[in-house]
């Protein structure tokens, strides 16, 4: 989300979070949506920034609903396509196999080229 980050410093202060145990940090145990949601609010208290909106996508967009149900001082808050599936709910548009495959991804180190073919209208320059 940086380049998305980027476009926004003008307006406000934005803080972009990656999320522990994802990506290229360390492998850890297996932690729960609340960590992360513990993880957000404890930025927000160490940043200072006292009362904030979160734009978040995805499982970030998860996160940021579970932080804010958890006390998180948000203004308010954009949520693109959280990943919320459920009984009555259409199933998720990417398949067990796919999403399995870029969690793999994710876990050795990927680059963006990697990514795309994955999400291939995904735009050249956000890469």
């Amino acid at each position: 989300m940086d380049f998305v980050a980027r476009e926004l410093t003008d307006l406000v202060r934005p803080i972009v979070l990656d999320v522990r145990g994802r990506g290229l940090s360390d492998a850890g145990p297996s932690y729960a949506l609340d960590d992360y949601a513990a993880d957000v609010l404890a930025v927000l208290r160490g940043a200072g920034a006292g009362s904030a909106a979160a734009a978040r996508h995805s499982m970030g967009a998860r996160i940021a609903a579970a932080a804010a149900a958890g006390g998180a001082d948000l203004r308010g808050t954009v949520l693109v396509d959280p990943p919320m599936s459920g009984p009555g709910r259409a199933p998720y548009p990417t398949t067990l196999a796919a999403f399995l495959g870029q969690l793999a991804e994710a876990a050795r180190g990927t680059d963006a080229d990697e990514v795309a073919r994955s999400w291939p209208r995904w735009p050249r320059a956000s890469r």
